[in-house]
C-alpha cells in the first residue's frame, strides 16, 4: 500500500550534507569507519534516480565525498556529494542523472566510492557495491499514505501513544492516525497513516503530518519524540512519500527525548531506548 521510493545520477549531487537540511541518524548494522552506505531502494523520476544512504563514520575536522553510480539495462546514473564529518553517521540523499535516458524500474547495481580527507589530504578510500530496487516516483493526491513504526522497547508491556494531526504539525492531510496501545511482544510493529488531500491549494502543496510518540516502558522508563510522514519531494534530503525520524517537514533534525529513532526503510522507522 506504499507508493513511491528513491535513486542517483551524473549531475553533481546537491551539497545536502553541508547544509542545515542534513538528517542525523543511525543505520542498521555496525558502523563502518570511512565507508558510506546506499539504501536498498531508489526512486526513478524522469531521467533521474533519487537515492540515499548513510555517510561514513569519520572524525570531526575531516570531510568526505561520495561518488555514486546506479546502472541498469545498459544505462547509468551518476552523481557526487560532499559533507563534513561529525564523528557519527548521518543520512544523505541526492539526485543522479542519466544522460542516456530513463533507467526504468527493477533491480539495478549500485556502486559507491567514499573518500575521507583532512586539510585536503586523502586519508582513506572505500568502495562497495550492492543490488538495489528502482521504483517509480508516484506522488499521492487524494489518497492514503502508510508507514510502519517498530517499537523495540527491550520487552513487551510498553504503553504507547501515537498522535497525528493538529495545528502546526501537519499540512494538507486529514484522518491522521491517533491511537494508544500496550505492546504484546517485542519488537512490535504498528501502522500509521495519513490521507493526502487534493482539494483547493492542496493540489499543489506537499501533504505531511508529524506524529507525536509517547512511550512508558514496562520497566518504568519514559520517552517522547516525533516522526514525520508525507511527501518530501522538494525538501532535501528526502524525495517522495515516506516516513522519517525528522521532527517535521521543514526541519531535518530529530526531536527525541529519552528515545532513539532509526529510519530502516522508506516507510519504516524503529523506536527504541538510547
Amino acid at each position: 500500500m506504499n507508493p513511491s521510493r528513491k535513486p542517483l545520477a551524473l549531475l553533481s549531487f546537491l551539497p545536502l550534507l553541508v547544509l542545515a537540511g542534513l538528517t542525523a541518524g543511525g543505520a542498521t548494522g555496525a558502523p563502518s569507519p570511512g565507508k558510506a552506505t546506499i539504501s536498498p531502494e531508489a526512486v526513478v523520476k524522469d531521467r533521474q534516480v533519487l537515492v540515499g544512504g548513510y555517510s561514513p563514520t569519520c572524525a570531526e575536522g575531516r570531510t568526505f565525498a561520495i561518488e555514486a553510480e546506479v546502472r541498469r539495462a545498459g544505462r547509468a546514473a551518476r552523481g557526487r556529494t560532499r559533507g563534513l564529518c561529525t564523528g557519527s553517521r548521518v543520512s544523505w540523499e541526492g539526485r543522479l542523472k542519466s544522460p542516456k535516458g530513463r533507467l526504468g524500474t527493477g533491480i539495478a547495481r549500485a556502486r559507491i566510492v567514499t573518500t575521507v580527507r583532512r586539510d585536503g589530504k586523502l586519508i582513506s578510500t572505500r568502495r562497495s557495491s550492492r543490488k538495489i530496487k528502482l521504483v517509480e516516483y508516484a506522488p499521492i493526491r487524494g489518497g492514503w499514505s502508510y508507514g510502519n513504526i517498530m517499537f523495540d522497547m527491550d520487552r513487551a508491556g510498553a504503553q504507547v501513544k501515537i498522535t497525528g494531526g493538529g495545528a502546526g504539525t501537519s499540512n494538507c492531510t486529514r484522518d491522521e492516525t491517533v491511537t494508544s496501545f500496550t505492546t504484546n511482544s517485542n519488537p512490535e510493529k504498528h501502522e500509521v497513516a495519513i490521507y493526502a488531500k487534493s482539494d483547493g491549494s492542496c493540489w499543489n502543496e506537499r501533504s505531511w503530518s508529524s506524529f507525536k510518540i509517547e512511550v512508558r516502558g514496562a520497566d518504568g522508563r519514559t520517552g517522547s519524540g516525533r516522526v514525520t510522514q508525507g511527501d518530501f519531494e522538494g525538501s532535501p534530503p528526502l524525495y517522495g512519500y515516506g516516513l522519517d525520524c525528522r521532527a517535521d517537514w521543514y526541519a531535518a533534525h530529530k526531536e527525541m527525548n529519552g528515545l532513539k529513532c532509526e529510519r530502516t526503510g522508506r516507510y519504516d522507522v524503529t523506536i527504541s531506548w538510547p
